[in-house]
């Protein structure tokens, strides 16, 4: 055993032979934080079987740790080395454009490559182990008679009846399904008429129920010239990179569905991405009813699966069974076979960013797998970010349009409701008679218009981007607010619960008899949430059937599946949700959207806050009138002429989009150059920032001429789980090697116990 100081990720670029010949070494890089690279020799039982991207056992000191081979050099570091202790599995083999990809991945996002080989091997899947179960197997021929004439009872004889119709079945699913218990079917076994046999049960999350759809919709003059350019791509299987800008409505999807119909009749796999996890039931119900004719074809990929779901859903991606990903951001590391084409659908929402290392952009890492593997890549959306318009714009990526809806379906009416007219009245009768009648949060307008909507059985969706009742407990008498201990920030009630809530750090309490700070007992209920909303609706409709839907309501498995179908089914009228309604759902029964709030959104300490809130309002409106009748959006607003409004109101991306790039460009902002934000946590608030500041200072040095250094200055939310935090905001136009010098300080730098240090390239959020 040796340490060696080689790069990985230029080992990984290597010419190196693919597999172990006799007598060699094997550099292993060791399942660490950071990144520990060392030499093991080849035992001869291992030969041959050893291969670049085996996850193998290895001893270090008295135990044994296990991590992954990336080289064999032609010589050690030094002499007598240890041995590979074995293989942890055949199946957890790395392909090379995955090694390649994750040290990419390390190199760009300045991250541990230990930590980026762990995105495509993910330690549920390695830690969870194959599902063994007894499946019952119907064995030769027999008649009634002859079961009577062996003395069968009549319970055994109904039970062989069932498995003869069936052939084979789990032996649990019998149970359940016959109300025959496991007795009946042993005493089968014994006498030979049927076997029980242990057998590999997968675990599919896909329940979705094959509804196979052989008619094809017919396509619009738009949709036939994008997927005439994304099909010929796929037969010249050679990079290519286009963003599919459809408004809502306009078909994205089903360009989609062909375009992977297509990579699948070239023999190729097929990997599409969504945002988030509300996004894949519907999506995952489409894509079964086109593709899912053959046995796991189609794989899930997403963190509410279990471990085990996680296990079989790789191994069966890894071994080519399945030929179809659909996931959220960690899917973009799955271990697809021949792979011919991928798709980010909502490319330019936030939740491709990962918010732990490494912090790679999943839509970004999905064009840099397309490039290596020389494959086409989709890039959807009604909205995209600007950094993937002005790429278009540059001729970077081919830019395809849907600008209308199919079957020529018109985007719903766009109103403002002006909050701040609201109590300004001259005439004091007709103010005080409406403040009686003000439910809190629902203008009379859109009261108006909601009873419309039930009155003739249509839907509604409701969205407000906050969960919970209400935003901060305010003391009547001393105007305390109750912060959390933990985080700069106020408790947030959730009256369900009754508790206040931390939604940085998940502190909960319950609500206070009194105010800690002057023994008040009277509190003020300041700001809204889903809980809120859904209150007031059910006071203005009794009669309405409400249903809320937020990572709260829908945190048991297989909730959101439910309430989705419940909706389509129309089981309900109005749907009140938060960002999980608003974009990639299909309802044809919805013709009225109203926006609770979005001002929140507008004033963010963010440069895209106006990006964010227009693409919401865009997103969210698109889901009203998609069916026979025109739709109807009401934004509540105290900000009607903010330009994010204005332009969502008319629907105008392009104006929108010149206006804000123009912006970014005077202030030195994406796509105009790249950032990099470097955040110092730590548990002592001036140690913390004395660190950060003498750091400040060396990366200031080491990267001069390659980036703007910003000053030490505390983040928006300065305590954050118990630790004090300091920014640094670089700016580059030479993003390549600004982080590479920054990786290499990291290096060098080791950690600190005065403070930890997170870098975070290209970031979305600044909180």
């Amino acid at each position: 055993m040796a340490a060696s100081r080689t790069m990985p990720n230029e080992l990984l670029e290597g010419k190196r032979p693919s597999a172990a010949p006799r007598g060699s070494i094997a550099r292993v890089l060791l399942e660490r934080k950071r990144d520990c690279l060392l030499d093991y020799a080849v035992p001869e039982r291992l030969a041959g079987r050893v291969e670049i991207g085996s996850h193998v056992r290895v001893p270090l000191r008295r135990a044994e740790t296990t991590g992954w081979v990336i080289d064999f050099p032609a010589e050690p570091a030094v002499e007598g080395l240890r041995e590979l202790a074995g293989i942890c599995s055949d199946a957890f083999h790395l392909p090379a454009p995955l090694l390649q990809l994750a040290a990419w991945v390390a190199d760009y996002y300045c991250a541990p490559l230990a930590a980026s080989l762990a995105c495509i091997l993910p330690a549920p899947v390695r830690r969870a182990r194959a599902q063994e179960r007894l499946r019952a197997v119907c064995l030769g021929e027999a008649d009634p008679e002859a079961l009577e004439r062996i003395g069968c009872s009549p319970r055994e004889k109904e039970a062989w009846m069932r498995l003869r119709e069936l052939g084979s079945a789990w032996l649990s699913e019998l149970c359940t399904g016959t109300g025959i218990g496991p007795q009946v079917w042993n005493r089968l076994a014994k006498r030979g008429l049927i076997d029980l046999r242990k057998a590999e049960r997968r675990r599919h999350p896909l329940d979705v129920p094959l509804q196979k759809n052989e008619v094809l919709p017919i396509l619009t003059a738009d949709q036939a010239a994008a997927f005439d350019s994304v099909r010929r791509a796929i037969r010249e299987n050679a990079f290519s990179a286009f963003l599919l800008f459809g408004v809502t409505g306009s078909g994205k999807t089903e360009i989609y569905l062909r375009s992977v119909a297509e990579a699948l009749a070239q023999g190729r796999s097929a990997l599409i991405l969504v945002p988030e996890i509300a996004l894949t039931p519907q999506l995952a119900e489409q894509v079964q009813s086109r593709f899912g004719d053959h046995p796991g074809r189609v794989a899930l990929w997403h963190s509410r699966l279990s471990p085990g779901e996680r296990h079989d859903q790789w191994r069966d991606v890894r071994s080519g069974r399945a030929r179809i990903v659909l996931g959220a951001r960690s899917a973009v590391f799955a271990p697809l076979r021949d792979l011919g084409l991928i798709v980010v659908d909502e490319e330019h929402e936030p939740a491709y960013k990962q918010r732990e290392t490494p912090r790679y952009h999943a839509r970004d890492v999905a064009v840099m797998r397309a490039r290596r593997e020389g494959i086409p890549v989709v890039l959807g959306s009604a909205c995209p970010s600007l950094e993937s318009y002005a790429n278009a714009l540059a001729g970077k990526y081919r830019l395809l349009e849907l600008s209308s809806r199919v079957q020529d379906r018109a985007l719903p009416w766009v109103r403002i409701v002006d909050l701040r007219r609201r109590g300004k009245r001259r005439n004091p009768a007709a103010d005080a008679k409406e403040t009686k009648e003000e439910i809190p949060w629902l203008s009379r307008e859109l009261r108006e218009e909601l009873g419309k909507r039930l009155a003739r059985g249509e839907q509604a969706i409701l969205y407000i981007n906050r969960r919970g009742y209400a935003r901060v407990l305010q003391c009547a008498g001393c105007g305390a607010v109750r912060e959390c201990p933990d985080c700069s920030v106020a408790l947030t009630y959730h009256r369900a619960a009754g508790r206040l809530r931390c939604h940085f750090c998940g502190h909960h309490e319950p609500y206070p008899e009194a105010c800690s700070a002057c023994s008040g007992k009277r509190f003020d209920l300041l700001g809204t949430g889903t809980e809120r909303v859904v209150e007031s609706v059910e006071q203005a409709f009794p009669s309405a059937r409400v249903l809320r839907m937020d990572s709260d309501s829908m945190s048991r498995k297989g909730s959101l599946s439910e309430a989705l179908a419940a909706f389509a089914a129309r089981r309900f009228d109005i749907l009140v949700g938060t960002q999980m309604v608003a974009k990639g759902l299909h309802f044809p029964g919805v013709t009225l959207v109203g926006i609770i709030q979005i001002d929140g959104l507008l004033h963010m300490p963010d440069f895209r806050s106006a990006e964010r809130a227009f693409q919401q309002l865009v997103q969210v409106a698109g889901r009203s009138g998609r069916g026979e009748e025109r739709g109807v959006v009401l934004i509540q607003t105290r900000c009607p002429v903010h330009p994010a409004i204005q332009f969502a109101r008319h629907h105008d991306y392009r104006g929108f989009a010149e206006q804000d790039l123009e912006f970014r460009t005077s202030l030195g902002y994406p796509p105009a150059l790249r950032l990099i934000l470097l955040t110092w946590k730590g548990l002592k608030e001036d140690l913390c920032r004395r660190t950060a500041e003498i750091e400040a200072a060396e990366i200031r040095r080491r990267l001069e001429g390659s980036a703007e250094v910003g000053p030490v200055v505390p983040a928006p939310i300065a305590r954050l789980q118990g630790a004090f935090r300091f920014q640094l905001l670089l700016k580059t136009s030479r993003i390549a090697e600004a982080a590479r010098r920054l990786k290499q300080w990291l290096g060098e730098r080791g950690r600190r116990k005065e403070a930890d240090l997170i870098v975070d390239v290209d970031p979305v959020e600044f909180l």
